[in-house]
């Protein structure tokens, strides 16, 4: 009678067992360790410390050694995090969730992180986008954490940008103003940074600050 041999793969512990049966009789078992598969699927955690650095590998579970645009990076369960070094990229998709916040921090220059799929901010979480830093979302934007779930930050040197196609996305957009000085400086022509938004939103009545709308 022919020898059989049966091949049985166990992805979960990365090892090849092989069985070879002769007349039915059990003859021998030996195993051969084979590449761990860890890190093939796209997925990838951030357990990285607050002001963990996006570009070093370790701060991804697995090890983020080679990105590409068709991973999927997951913030969650990690409280809040300050992450710097964002460079520019595309990737497919962005989770954050699980009480998470996040904010994001560019490199020396300004970066625009894109997501070809979608990003989705959960209840309870929130993602900032300070200045310096672009996200721009091809696919679709949700957020289920209200006006502070998504913040459009901005500073003295700078504002953060959000490019996205979703329509009526919940969020707070801030816009930096440099303070008046003299009557040469401190005077600003202001536009809105999201559509059909009213005066009212920038002017703090009572507050005596000169603001005049173009009507």
């Amino acid at each position: 009678m022919k020898v059989t041999e049966i091949r049985m793969l166990e992805l979960h512990l990365t090892r090849i067992f092989h069985c070879s049966f002769y007349d039915e009789t059990f003859v021998y078992i030996t195993d051969a360790t084979i590449p761990s598969t860890e890190g093939t699927t796209g997925l990838y955690h951030w357990i990285g410390a607050n002001d963990g650095d996006w570009q070093v590998s370790t701060n991804w579970n697995p090890n983020r050694t080679t990105p590409d645009v068709t991973d999927i990076l997951q913030f969650s369960n990690v409280g809040t995090r300050n992450i710097i070094n964002v460079p520019t990229e595309t990737v497919a998709t962005i989770i954050i969730d699980g009480n998470t916040f996040v904010s994001l921090n560019p490199t020396s220059s300004p970066n625009t992180l894109t997501t070809s799929g979608t990003l989705t901010i959960n209840s309870g979480s929130s993602l900032s986008i300070t200045s310096g830093t672009g996200v721009t979302v091809t696919g679709t934007l949700t957020n289920n954490g209200g006006t502070a779930g998504l913040v459009q930050k901005s500073d003295a040197t700078g504002t953060g940008s959000l490019l996205n196609n979703t329509a009526n996305v919940a969020a707070t957009a801030e816009r930096y103003i440099t303070g008046w000085t003299d009557a040469n400086h401190g005077w600003h022509f202001l536009s809105s940074p999201v559509a059909s938004q009213a005066i009212s939103g920038f002017h703090t009545a009572g507050s005596g600050n000169d603001f005049y709308k173009w009507d």
